[in-house]
Parts: C-alpha cells; structure tokens; sequence
C-alpha cells in the first residue's frame, strides 16, 4: 500500500506508534500462541480454531504493514500559539524530514478552528505539489 502521507499531531502519531508497538510485541506473540494451541487439537483442514487464528494473524501483520507506512509517510503539525496567533509546521516525511513548512495565522481570536482548517487546507495544496 502506497501512503503518500497524512496529517498527525504529536499525539496522534504517538497513538499510531503505540498501537504499532501493541501489535508486533504483545498481539503477535498471543496470536502464534493461539496457532500453536489450535494445531494441537489435530487435523487442520477442519479446525476452525487454526482458521480464525490464521486469520487474526493476516489481519494482523496487514495492519502492522500499514502502520508502519502510515508512519514512515506522516507529516508532523504542531500548533503553537496564542489566542491571537497560532503557527502549523509540518515536516515530511516524518521519519526523515526533508521539508519542513510552517504556517503563520496572526489574529485570529476565538476562531481557531477555522484557523486549523486553513493551514490543514494550505498545507494539503502545498505537499499535493510533490
């Protein structure tokens, strides 16, 4: 899967990271227990445990795959401010930055959620370019 990068707060990554981190140290490890548990029962071709846990495993290390995509390709926002400015940086790609933006929205009040959606909007226009 080819990820051409999306947006993450720091916290937002970090959860990704996390849960990444949950599914190949924890998850996995539980998984190939229920495989190993399931071959002991006998004949596989009508085990419907060794099924389900093939299958958790697939869904599994697909999502690890996409995870580490997702992470590789992550562009990095920090907004920082006031009530009156607020600054977006993004950097890409997140594990190597080669560029970093940042977005500048001076005056803008109690609106700052229109603020985010318009540095969100310049930034997606700026990055689309590459």
């Amino acid at each position: 899967m080819i990820n051409k990068g999306q947006y993450f707060s720091p916290e937002g990554l970090e959860k990704l990271k996390k849960e990444l981190e949950e599914r190949k140290y924890v998850l996995r490890k539980e998984i190939a227990a229920k495989i190993l548990e399931a071959k002991d029962l006998g004949d596989l071709a009508e085990n419907a445990e060794f099924t389900e846990a093939k299958e958790m495993q697939a869904f599994n290390e697909g999502r690890i795959e996409e995870l580490e995509s997702i992470i590789k390709n992550a562009m990095l926002i920090s907004i920082k401010g006031g009530q009156l400015n607020s600054v977006f940086i993004a950097y890409a790609p997140f594990d190597n930055p080669e560029i970093a933006v940042s977005v500048v929205i001076e005056n803008i009040g109690k609106k700052q959620g229109l603020a985010v959606l318009a540095a969100k909007s310049f930034l997606e226009i700026y990055f689309s370019n590459f």
